[in-house]
């Protein structure tokens, strides 16, 4: 394994030829960036390994890439924009990150794909799985069945034995209570927070395609102002694409 001396980024040599370069950009004096001394380096790790024949798979907290136009400060790397010409000059295989915490796949048009994973702790509680060939890489996303380790080990839990339900409707209430005073005008609040809900479950889960772009709510919606509604209208205006799984060359 080989650290960065001015970081707690590393590469781990996984197979003769993979290597997994994990960069830290949380640093206490400069959080959310990376150095310029940790550039060199990163750039001097992919250098060597194209000379070894080995691929590389790097790893961030922060994105490299956007994913929503709401969520770009601090979600982000600052300077990003030079790590992404570095990625894409050497070819990595793509880049993971996971600080969004929705799932979603962007790729740049200039060689770099990034997939923002999902996080465990919300639903749909999956994670993801990449598949490599030569110079081929697949993904798809595998649900974590709660419900079936709490059966085999004898618990009791309702909520653990019915744990995608109890995980699905704990979402959806959250979703309800961030439209909460924006909508206290509206006469239909409770119909447009269902709808907010509705997609946000499926922005977070990866499911682009399962939102009703022709729901009447929309309509609704555009004659408000505040955080949800722009939200909500940075998910409508994405491609109604799966996100959940993809297949990209390398």
């Amino acid at each position: 394994m080989t650290k960065d001396e001015e970081s707690l980024s590393y590469v781990a040599q996984v197979t003769p030829t993979l290597q997994i370069l994990m960069l830290d950009v949380n640093g206490a004096k400069t959080p959310g960036f990376v150095s310029q001394n940790t550039f060199y380096w990163v750039e001097k790790q992919l250098k060597e390994a194209a000379k070894e024949g080995s691929r590389i798979l790097t790893v961030s907290h922060q994105n490299v890439l956007p994913h929503n136009s709401v969520f770009t400060n601090g979600f982000m790397i600052e300077n990003g924009d030079v790590l992404k010409s570095i990625y894409e000059k050497y070819g990595v295989i793509c880049n993971l990150s996971g600080h969004m915490h929705i799932q979603h796949i962007e790729e740049n048009g200039s060689g770099l794909t990034e997939i923002v994973t999902s996080s465990l702790a919300v639903s749909p509680n999956q994670y993801g799985v990449l598949r490599l060939a030569e110079n081929q890489a697949d993904y798809h996303t595998e649900q974590t069945d709660v419900s079936a380790y709490a059966r085999k080990n004898g618990l009791a839990d309702p909520n653990l034995l019915e744990f995608e339900d109890y995980s699905r409707e704990f979402f959806r209430e959250n979703s309800l209570r961030q439209t909460k005073g924006e909508l206290e005008h509206c006469e239909r609040q409770n119909e447009m927070s269902e709808f907010f809900a509705e997609v946000n479950t499926n922005y977070f889960a990866g499911r682009l395609d399962q939102i009703n772009r022709e729901n009447p709510w929309i309509s609704e919606w555009k004659q408000n102002q505040g955080f949800a509604e722009t939200y909500l209208r940075s998910i409508l205006e994405e491609e109604p694409k799966d996100h959940t799984k993809g297949r990209f060359a390398f």
